[in-house]
């Protein structure tokens, strides 16, 4: 149990993963495949990134024919290797063409012959180092980050640069893979604010994507710690075809459940992060109703270039989708005195005035893309789903958005830190610092004095504590959707030790001091018995559940929309035979029906089943508030009498008990205190 207190630790500091973010804009006629048959080679057995959408592109140029024992489909996922293979087979006809150049022979693991053709021809090989490198040999990390550097100083590209070993392999097969000259089909012109864009098309032609849209100015520099600016205009078509960069946060990378596919693509950190990314259907149909989602990462990491935060589904559904990056950590929540003094009395919350600021984006373009600004669901996991429920809560937002979706973020008994708190906070900790000196710091060195992230109430952005807001009716009353999985208990449970509870005495000890003068009632529902952590594990999955009662109570007490509330204990298929669980995050993909080729050997008709159900009550509520619908289990709003939807195959609809909702009633209510 002791590797969960550093999941306590660190779990919320990750987010999501890796879509293929290719860009270009060089001659499409590299991309032909040679005559006669295609030659065989030794394949790694292993899984790389998803790289659908290229394997089909591939195909419809005639350049993947086969590989070693199987054929390829084009939703197959290719090696590294395979990647190697395909691009030579695609610039072999340009290959002798090439010239030599002063390249170091230093050989690593097989770099592309096309690569080095391709960067001659276009100027961006000039020499480097003391020996001669000819067309056929290979090239280094060091090298090839050289010529990525010319490459996207000469086509305004963002292609991301080796890393290894911190990132998967595979990544350089696509920066080289661009880098060869494969293009997309682009989208025509749009007019957004700051100037003009084009994104490019699905692999079937049917989806326009966006990525990288900037939302608002460089947060850097002296706009450190400031409200989001107005974005600086461009001239030209501006290609958002590749990820924008993630907020600055410490180096992400997998661990434990959260695989590849639930990390943020190595886009590069920077304070230049505000951007978005669209998905919609590349036809003429108007007012789509729109999901702006917020990703997760514990508001210290995180971003938008996510594996199961891609939206081409939605898209297929006539959802224009939308998903953000924002400040976190440090440059998106510090607050300080000197701070507060320039900004009128308020600072922090800088990464949900980015969120509020996107979503002003959304409000002025979106219908750009089909969508109907009138009709916004905000959406978020996590760290994303306590941002959602600061912007139900905040005045600022509201008008912005029309209904919500809270995953495993809305537990009403986490509270905002007061103002003053993160004032002295950070005056401390930058004592004898000025302002000025502060926003010229270098960020690994703020980095290095603390990253953490905490909305507080500045009676500005946020004007009380949740609770609070919702007593009084100050909040935006939106139609909601929110729920937990089952083992968020690892994270949000209240009678946990990160050390283990091995058995009954200390369960005993630990519902005692949690529930004080109610604790003989609790341990009534679930008894310190011979079977103590199956009733440990219960009780804190209906803690769980009762809080969510608890919160649609308030909402429907001040508010007339809807609350409709799930719990999901369905286990997503993996490699590890479930021993992890319903992990936190594990309802992200289902919500919007991504399946990673991560996990393509072990998918189940029960994780399609799960995808089709969860995404169809997701859709159905961004475009009527009612998440009902046709061959879908009934799920009816909560009542505060216990009921909410559990998500598993098959869904079905449950009652909390009474006992067990009025213990935590009188929980929440403060009848615990001892005497």
């Amino acid at each position: 149990m002791r590797t969960w207190k550093k999941v306590l630790a660190f779990v919320l500091s990750l987010t999501i993963v890796a879509g293929l973010g290719m860009a270009g804009a060089v001659d499409r006629s590299m991309w032909r495949g040679g005559e006669g048959e295609t030659p065989t080679c030794p394949f790694e057995d292993v899984k790389g990134k998803d790289t659908t959408e290229a394997v089909a592109r591939l195909y419809a140029a005639g350049i993947v024919k086969g590989t070693s024992d199987k054929t390829f489909e084009p939703n197959a996922t290719l090696t590294r290797a395979e990647f190697m293979t395909l691009l030579g087979r695609a610039a072999f006809a340009e290959v002798d063409a090439a010239a030599e150049t002063e390249f170091t022979d230093v050989v690593n693991d097989g770099w592309s012959n096309g690569y080095i053709a391709w960067g001659v021809e276009n100027g961006l090989i000039q020499g480097h180092g003391n020996g001669t490198f000819g067309q056929y040999e290979n090239v280094t990390e060091e090298q090839a980050n050289i010529i990525i550097d010319r490459y996207n100083s000469k086509f305004d590209a963002k292609v991301p640069k080796f890393a290894a070993p911190s990132k998967d392999a595979l990544r350089g097969s696509i920066a080289i893979l661009l880098a060869a000259g494969f293009t997309y089909d682009y989208t025509e012109p749009v007019a957004v604010t700051g100037g003009e864009i084009r994104g490019y098309k699905s692999a079937d032609g049917s989806i326009d994507v966006y990525k990288g849209i900037p939302y608002a100015a460089n947060a850097g520099g002296e706009n450190r710690w400031k409200a989001p600016q107005p974005v600086a205009e461009w001239d030209g078509v501006r290609d958002c075809v590749t990820w924008g960069a993630s907020a600055i946060q410490g180096v992400q990378a997998p661990f434990m459940m959260w695989t590849t596919e639930y990390i943020i693509e190595d886009t590069g950190y920077s304070e230049d992060c505000l951007s978005l990314n669209v998905w919609t259907k590349g036809d003429e149909t108007k007012d789509k109703p729109v999901i702006v989602y917020i990703h997760g990462g514990g508001l210290t990491s995180g971003g938008s270039s996510c594996e199961v935060y891609n939206g081409e589904y939605m898209a297929s559904q006539d959802v224009v989708f939308v998903a953000i990056n924002y400040r976190v950590g440090i440059l998106g929540f510090m607050a300080h005195p000197e701070l507060s003094a320039e900004q009128d009395g308020h600072s922090g919350n800088y990464g949900i005035l980015d969120q509020i600021q996107a979503l002003k984006w959304v409000q002025e373009n979106i219908e750009k893309f089909g969508g109907d600004p009138k009709n916004v669901t905000i959406m978020g996991q996590s760290a994303g789903a306590m941002s959602v429920n600061s912007l139900v809560q905040s005045p600022l937002a509201a008008g912005l958005f029309t209904k919500a979706v809270a995953e495993s973020g809305n537990t009403i008994n986490m509270p905002h830190t007061p103002l003053a708190t993160l004032e002295e906070k950070y005056a401390g900790l930058f004592e004898g610092k000025t302002l000025e000196e502060l926003r010229a710091m270098p960020v690994e060195e703020l980095l290095a004095v603390d990253n953490s992230g905490s909305t507080c109430v500045d009676d500005y952005v946020l004007v009380g504590q949740y609770t609070d807001t919702l007593a009084e009716g100050k909040v935006n009353d939106v139609s909601m959707m929110s729920g937990m999985v089952e083992d968020d208990t690892m994270l949000f449970g209240l009678v946990t030790s990160w050390f283990g509870i091995n058995d009954a005495e200390t369960y005993e000890g630990l519902v005692r001091e949690k529930f004080g003068d109610l604790a003989d009632k609790a341990l009534e529902l679930y008894p310190a018995d011979e079977n103590f952590a199956a009733n440990c594990k219960q009780l804190n999955v209906d803690y769980m559940i009762a809080y969510q009662q608890i919160f649609s109570t308030l909402r429907a007490e001040k508010g007339e929309s809807d609350t409709y509330l799930y719990h999901m204990t369905f286990v997503q298929a993996n490699h590890d035979g479930g021993a992890f669980g319903a992990f936190h995050t594990s309802d992200v993909p289902y919500f919007l029906n991504i399946f990673s080729n991560h996990r393509a050997d072990v998918w189940t008709e029960g994780d399609y089943e799960m995808g089709a159900n969860m995404s169809a009550y997701l859709i159905n509520f961004a475009k009527t508030g009612d998440p009902n619908g046709e061959g879908l289990v009934e799920w009816t709003p909560a009542d505060g009498e216990g009921s909410y939807l559990n998500l598993d195959v098959p869904c079905e609809s449950r009652t909390l008990s009474a006992d067990k909702l009025a213990l935590f009633n009188d929980l929440f209510s403060g009848k615990n205190v001892a005497e």
